[in-house]
């Protein structure tokens, strides 16, 4: 795809550039700034936002909205927290304590129970996994601390817990190849044990509970299974790499897996069969960063090289942009209502992305 580059903003992290695609969409640069330098709004200021991104560091978390400020600032520095991915709640607890506390954004505490596990939050923070300090067990409840209609799912070793990117789905895995798919009642939608009980190293449960993923293997081999939840019918797919640590995986409305294999994006769709695999310059194993927005997907990482990298496609495998930023080891992204968030270790941009007419 050809791109027309009309401006570039030296110094900037993302070098803010306005890009327009063959189809008529475009990529415009909102805001940039450095971490230390976001401003919050005055009272009177604030007016409801499009679309807000946890800005989390070691002594506090924001929500900082598409135009660069400030909404709200949570210190962190007595305890530890968890948010909830949309940023209506938090909860406080503490790695040697014996309480967990429930908040909304606004500080208000919903409650406080005796508890020595630790809180994992779904996107509006109506399904809670409390987990076993072992890893042996998870405890399900609800925003009211009200027990799930399943209170406990057990395993040995639970190796990943994730959630739907919107509404209140949940899904676990453990190292016994055992997995889990609930939903905000804590209902399990869908169980089971992968071939020859493999290690689950990820899972993805799609926004409307219909759709699961699954990424298990071991030291020689890697494999995604594609779970349509309401049938029960799964597909699994051979990957080409051994991953000896997590990395991206999701899954759409629509049922198409999106999977970070090392040097390759690969797409499978709802019957696990493989859409589409987009070469990448290769990661360096740890994090990486994947999300979607009405078929339009960012994908953020460390490429092998140490710089960091950012990628946007569409559903269909095209790339719109990519860029390596060789001051950029750690690189965050996410989409939000076509407003695109990039973070990087010092500083944040913002772009809008406009959809082309039709």
């Amino acid at each position: 795809m050809k791109h027309i580059f009309v401006g570039i903003l030296a110094g900037a992290l993302l070098s803010l550039v306005f890009l327009q695609g063959e189809n008529g969409s475009e990529l415009v640069p909102v805001f940039h700034s450095s971490l230390s330098e976001l401003k919050e709004y005055r009272d009177e200021e604030a007016k409801p936002s499009n679309a807000e991104f946890l800005l989390s560091s070691a002594d506090h978390t924001s929500i900082v909205d598409e135009k660069g400020y400030v909404r709200k600032t949570i210190p962190v520095n007595d305890g530890a927290f968890e948010f909830s991915a949309l940023g209506s709640f938090y909860a406080k607890y503490s790695t040697t304590g014996r309480d967990v506390e429930l908040f909304g954004i606004d500080g208000q505490r919903y409650w406080k129970i005796s508890s020595n596990r630790k809180p994992f939050l779904s996107a509006n923070g109506r399904l809670i996994f409390l987990l076993a300090s072992d890893h042996s067990s998870i405890r399900i409840i609800d925003q009211n601390s009200t027990p799930g209609v399943q209170e406990f799912i057990k395993g040995r070793l639970c190796t990943v817990i994730a959630f739907s990117s919107k509404e209140d789905f949940g899904a676990c895995g453990f190292a016994d190849g055992s997995y889990y798919f609930v939903n905000e009642k804590g209902e399990v939608l869908y169980s089971g044990f992968t071939p020859t009980g493999t290690v689950v190293k990820g899972i993805a449960i799609s926004s409307n509970g219909l759709y699961g993923s699954i990424h298990f293997g071991n030291s020689e081999n890697d494999f995604l299974s594609v779970i349509q939840l309401v049938k029960g019918k799964a597909r699994n797919f051979s990957l080409s790499n051994v991953h000896s640590v997590k990395t991206s995986i999701m899954v759409s409305e629509k049922g198409d897996t999106l999977f970070f294999d090392m040097n390759s994006i690969i797409a499978l769709n709802s019957s696990g069969k493989l859409k589409f695999k987009l070469d990448v310059p290769e990661k360096r194993p740890g994090f990486s960063a994947l999300s979607v927005y009405k078929g339009l997907y960012t994908l953020s990482y460390t490429g092998s090289n140490g710089a960091g990298r950012f990628l946007l496609f569409t559903e269909n495998g095209n790339v719109f942009y990519s860029a390596e930023f060789p001051e950029e080891s750690f690189l965050d992204s996410k989409i939000v209502n076509d407003f695109i968030f990039l973070r990087g270790s010092e500083s944040l941009s913002v772009y809008s992305f406009l959809r082309a007419e039709r």
